[in-house]
């Protein structure tokens, strides 16, 4: 999937921000937000209208992204007191991402390999992922950036998702679109 228009002008956006910890990304997040709203009205209005031909309208192809757009921007954080007025649920120093580094897995095949763990290769016979999507938190998971100690090999990784990151909560959200019921039973039992 090669960036479209709405993605290429948030990668500008991302890389017109300065560079430092505590730079804001509001005004960079803004226009995505707005443009999201007003997709939904024509979702809900306008479903013949050509900007909803694109199926990738909006989404940003993250493994075809330059590097700053992996990168933590960190808050700046004044003190107990500015934490505790600013955030619903305050992290502890040693919880935060730290400035610079990369919040996301570097490339498609890391992602791949940590899905494979993850899914304990539940998914690996779906060829075709056309009319498949795979969201939430188990995609979220497979996104962030192990800790060093558990890339150490599949068995670390397994460890770490199953008994330390996500030991009760890890699932897999899965959606189909686009298709009739007997379509969707032969798309998940061939």
């Amino acid at each position: 999937m090669s960036q479209n228009t709405e993605a290429r002008s948030f990668i500008q956006r991302v890389q017109g921000l300065l560079k430092g910890a505590g730079v804001s990304l509001d005004d960079v997040l803004q226009p995505s937000l707005d443009d999201e709203a007003d997709l939904r009205k024509l979702f809900a209005t306008d479903r013949q209208n050509p900007r909803l031909n694109d199926k990738h309208v909006s989404l940003v192809n993250i493994f075809d992204t330059p590097e700053y757009i992996k990168t933590v921007r960190a808050r700046v954080v004044k003190g107990e007191e500015d934490l505790t007025a600013k955030y619903v649920m305050p992290l502890s120093e040693t919880e935060r991402k730290k400035e610079g580094k990369l919040c996301m897995v570097p490339n498609l095949e890391e992602f791949k390999k940590n899905w494979s763990v993850f899914t304990e290769g539940s998914l690996s016979q779906l060829s075709d992922w056309s009319n498949v999507v795979a969201a939430g938190g188990s995609v979220l998971a497979c996104l962030s950036p192990l800790p060093e100690p558990a890339k150490a090999s599949k068995r670390s990784i397994r460890k770490y998702y199953h008994s330390m990151a996500y030991p009760i909560t890890s699932d897999v959200d899965i959606f189909l679109y686009g298709m009739t019921p007997e379509q969707a039973r032969c798309q998940l039992f061939l």
